[in-house]
């Protein structure tokens, strides 16, 4: 069913799209071109600075390396909009003003993007300069989406260059299924394969995949991961970029592949040297240049500053007063943390059930002793994630409960459990009981409420989805923390 898919669709675009060739190179115009290629990945909405160097600073970096080579290409990987108060409030519109102000080329959309809804991208994508891709992100009858292409073609010095969006399908189940109404995402690697061949049948010159596909450097100095297998899957690619929260500067098999950290930390730069006569590139390099820390003593871009700072007065008057106070710090880790413990608490509270969790990897910062502010609020809890709630057999309830014993638990309001990891797989829940010690029965129904992304069974809590009843509150998240707070 999906090779019949991805067909469907190659065959719809072939009647779309139309290649551009090289230009004619005269005899004057030198045999070598030298290409740099710049990027930023998983940006995260980090506008302002603080741990990170914010857009003003990286824009001044992009500008630096562009008055050097004012043909170089700026691309961005993915997960860009989501993430800060500042970019989340504003539906990702001041990250894309920045990328308009720093002149990017072009941008790939990441699995963080979908935190808005499919329906809604086209709106938010619609004020950015440089096009949005996805050649692997379709609908579920093989159509195009209305909201990305699959590739574009720049143009630099008289060489082609053309550029494809990728998506890693395994990051599908990381979306919220309602924001996934009627997509599906397609093999990457196929994908590639069929716009690289087609893109050198148009003429294009050299080829560059732009790819939401995580990879890493282990401790040995190899580059390992989904984003090394794209790189060797893919022999007509001249280069691969991809992202995620690590960092890769590596040559795999001929080609320059980076992944430049995270939050715009550092630029991943490529350069490529494309051979007129032979029309190949016949030398590259790749490195990771560091943003933070600012070690080129750059001064911030102050149109960029400007920018931001029309987004941030709008929010700092009603975000930055205190609507609460907390006595230490709530730090966030894997399972269940006093943190968590509030935010479910809070959850069950707005719902009014009797059971509430949510999922540890939502949890997005600490809270930090002393008072609390609408912007500790979203740091927390940015995504735009709502409440929903459900009547629960106490059966499908034991299961989830099992499920969390074999994986890791999850911050749980309203009932304690214990489990032994001794016992069978599916038989090491102990006890569950309600806080006053009513045990959890597999005839009983139980309120429930959690969160519109786990409820999908995301994060591997796969019964969750086996519940067809859940009731969407369209209270988010963050907004019942803030209410738990201000009660």
């Amino acid at each position: 069913m999906k090779r019949r898919i991805v067909f469907v669709f190659f065959l719809t675009l072939l009647t779309v799209f139309v290649g551009i060739g090289a230009q004619p190179v005269g005899e004057q115009v030198p045999d070598l071109v030298s290409l740099d290629v710049y990027s930023t990945n998983a940006f995260h909405g980090r506008l302002e600075a603080g741990g990170n160097p914010g857009a003003a600073l990286l824009g001044s970096y992009i500008r630096h390396y562009r008055e050097q080579n004012p043909h170089m290409i700026m691309l961005d990987a993915g997960n860009a909009l989501q993430g800060t108060a500042v970019s989340t409030f504003f539906d990702g519109k001041p990250v894309i003003e920045f990328f308009n102000l720093a002149g990017y080329d072009a941008l790939n959309i990441g699995n963080h993007e979908f935190d808005w809804k499919a329906g809604e991208l086209k709106r938010i994508f619609a004020d950015a300069r440089a096009p949005y891709l996805g050649a692997n992100i379709i609908t579920r009858n093989g159509k195009p989406v209305d909201f990305a292409q699959p590739y574009t073609i720049i143009e630099r010095d008289g060489v082609s260059v053309g550029i494809i969006g990728l998506i890693d399908p395994a990051h599908f189940d990381a979306i919220a299924a309602s924001s996934l109404d009627n997509i599906a995402f397609v093999d990457a690697a196929a994908v590639a394969q069929f716009y690289s061949s087609l893109l050198r049948e148009q003429g294009v010159d050299i080829i560059i995949l732009l790819a939401m596909v995580p990879g890493m450097t282990d401790e040995h100095g190899t580059a390992k991961g989904n984003l090394i297998e794209l790189a060797r899957s893919v022999p007509q690619a001249d280069a691969v970029i991809g992202s995620l929260h690590n960092n890769v500067a590596a040559i795999v098999d001929g080609k320059p592949v980076v992944l430049a950290w995270r939050y715009g930390e550092k630029l991943g730069h490529i350069n490529l040297v494309f051979d007129r006569v032979s029309r190949k590139v016949v030398s590259s390099s790749v490195e990771l240049i560091d943003v933070v820390g600012n070690p080129l003593g750059l001064k911030e871009d102050q149109a960029i500053a400007a920018m931001l700072a029309s987004y941030v007065d709008i929010l700092k008057e009603e975000n930055s007063k205190p609507i609460g106070y907390v006595d230490q710090d709530l730090v966030r880790g894997s399972g269940e943390t006093a943190i968590g413990n509030w935010i479910v608490d809070a959850m069950n509270e707005s719902a009014g059930s009797q059971i509430a969790f949510t999922n540890p990897g939502g949890i997005r910062a600490d809270l930090k002793a002393g008072e609390i502010t609408g912007d500790a609020i979203y740091k927390i809890c940015p995504f735009p994630n709502t409440i929903v709630t459900t009547r629960m057999d106490g059966a499908l309830l034991l299961r989830f409960l099992e499920q969390c014993a074999e994986k890791r638990p999850i911050p749980i309001s309203g009932l304690r459990f214990g489990f032994d990891r001794s016992l069978p797989v599916g038989s090491q829940v102990v006890f569950a009981e309600l806080m006053d010690g009513t045990p959890i029965l597999p005839d009983e129904t139980y309120t429930v409420t959690t969160n519109s992304f786990l409820k999908d069974g995301k994060d591997g809590y796969t019964v969750l989805a086996e519940n067809t009843d859940w009731v969407d509150s369209a209270v988010l998240m963050r907004d019942a923390m803030t209410q738990y707070v201000l009660r």
